[in-house]
């Protein structure tokens, strides 16, 4: 026989084997770490309650934790700072290690290619070609932290973990850039009088039009941007299909995009704020910004770490 009961955080029905009753698991819908009912018509329990804060350390191993809709400002940039504290070392290092190679990957393929004087066409087909050979690496910051927020800790090793996933990441990418394209269309007037005119700052203030057509697009393309950000994490998180990953990012931003563009504003300007620290500073200020969107994404989405538990149950 089996057991069947709701699920405390998605309240949708799940059936499981009699001999799981009382034990630990996760919800397959919603990905909730919870307790089965030890007894049919008893309820289930949420074993990571939504809302609580992360033990010292971080969250046992692998556990998956619910999202809980609430984005606050100060917790979020608190936190932020608790794990920049602490993984300070391995996240510096990770970006070093994609700044470095992306580079060397970026820099040395367009030398060669100006010293045999290729083509402007092929120099920028192959310009293209190196940036997404380095977008899963780049994306490889978020499995690190995907596993520091759902383990405790990481390894350098996750970096490389996004080439698994290379296609969906360039078709995202490619979703993202797509999306974007309305709010782009409306500077085309601004950059084909940018190019009869040869001084793009001057042509954005000559006309009344440019004017308001600059602004459109950047609020057409903030509103968009914001409804499209997640879709990466949606990629490393849950393994997500790049449309399905477009889809879920969108819809968990509706409704808070202000919000969300004020949390973003604030984590961005704390960012940059190692500069004042002779640029120092920024190797660890920037790690904040990076810190926050996934707490943010974890608000919004909780964490699962599909990924996790497909290398984790490989070993």
């Amino acid at each position: 026989m089996a057991l069947r009961f709701l699920c405390p955080n998605c309240h949708r029905e799940l059936e499981v084997p009699d001999e799981a009753a009382g034990t630990a698991g996760q919800c397959r819908l919603c990905g909730a770490a919870i307790i089965a009912p030890a007894a049919p018509g008893q309820p289930a329990g949420l074993a990571q309650p939504p809302g609580a804060p992360p033990p010292p350390g971080g969250y046992a191993p692998g556990a998956p934790q619910a999202p809980t809709g609430a984005l606050d400002l100060g917790a979020i940039v608190n936190e932020a700072f608790q794990l920049a504290t602490r993984h300070w070392a391995l996240m510096i290092a990770a970006g070093v290690i994609v700044f470095v190679l992306g580079s060397i990957v970026q820099n040395v393929p367009e030398s060669l290619l100006k010293a045999l004087r290729a083509p402007q066409a092929i120099l920028v087909i192959v310009s293209v070609g190196m940036a997404l050979l380095m977008l899963p690496l780049q994306y490889g910051l978020y499995y690190v932290i995907d596993e520091i927020l759902l383990r405790g800790n990481s390894e350098i090793g996750r970096l490389f973990r996004g080439y698994r996933q290379w296609g969906n990441f360039i078709l995202t990418y490619l979703l993202q850039v797509l999306a974007t394209l309305p709010a782009i269309l409306l500077l085309l007037p601004i950059i084909l009088s940018a190019r009869q005119n040869g001084n793009v700052a001057n042509v954005a203030f000559d006309s009344p039009l440019h004017i308001v057509l600059a602004l459109a697009a950047s609020v057409l393309g903030t509103y968009i941007g914001i409804g499209v950000l997640f879709a990466p994490l949606e990629v490393v998180d849950k393994n997500a299909a790049p449309v399905d990953a477009i889809k879920a990012s969108w819809e968990a931003v509706e409704g808070r995009r202000l919000q969300i563009v004020g949390i973003m504003l604030v984590l961005s300007l704390i960012g940059i704020a190692g500069i004042l620290a002779l640029c120092v500073g920024i190797l660890f200020t920037m790690l904040i910004p990076l810190f926050g969107l996934v707490l943010i994404y974890r608000q919004l989405r909780g964490l699962r770490g599909e990924w996790l538990r497909e290398d984790l149950a490989g070993r």
